[in-house]
């Protein structure tokens, strides 16, 4: 198999916590979006996004913004 190449995004993800990241993909490259502009999703842009948390404890936003998935008109 080649060689493993990882997208520089990937760097920013905290390790050993919780945390919820949106990425949104321009030019075939990840790029973070500010928390301001969560839940915010354009027609025809792709995006990651990424949710995990320490074993036994609640992910996502709840405490901070509401994020709802529908769909983009």
């Amino acid at each position: 198999m080649g060689e493993v190449v990882k997208d520089p995004a990937f760097n920013t993800i905290p390790k050993n916590s919780t945390f919820f990241l949106i990425w949104r993909v321009e030019n075939l490259e990840l790029v973070a979006l500010k928390r301001d502009d969560y839940g915010k999703f354009h027609k025809g842009d792709s995006y990651l996004v990424v949710n995990a948390s320490e074993y036994g404890k609640p992910g996502g936003m709840q405490d901070t913004v509401s994020v709802h998935s529908k769909k983009v008109e």
